[in-house]
């Protein structure tokens, strides 16, 4: 009897436990990198940078211009897009919260001759 008491209180913790670990620590960012005229540009680098995360995360839009970071700790971010033959594009205060998910579409110019 004592044993089985044991056992179902371990198990009444260990299900009390569960919703913490269940909880979102992160957030993310997502959107499409196109060109001025509304064209997708696949093979675009963005990055995302924040002072309160160590390094930088990048990631490389696919072949429909779209990009995502799927876990970026919360925090203010500057997202940046760069092409070849591109002029960069970057939005700055960028604020990723926990459990959300921020969109962001980019736009890149023709770099001048």
């Amino acid at each position: 009897m004592r044993l089985l008491r044991t056992c179902a209180a371990l198990f009444a913790v260990l299900l009390l436990a569960l919703p913490a670990g269940a909880q979102e620590q992160t957030g993310s960012i997502q959107g499409a990198v196109k060109d001025s005229s509304g064209a997708v540009l696949p093979g675009v680098t963005v990055e995302a940078r924040s002072p309160s995360a160590v390094g930088v995360s990048t990631a490389v839009t696919d072949a429909n211009g779209n990009y995502r970071f799927p876990a970026l700790p919360p925090g203010v971010y500057e997202v940046s897009a760069n092409l070849q033959s591109f002029t960069p594009a970057k939005i700055s205060d960028a604020v990723v919260t926990l459990g959300k998910q921020l969109t962001i579409h980019l736009t890149l110019k023709l770099a001048g001759v």
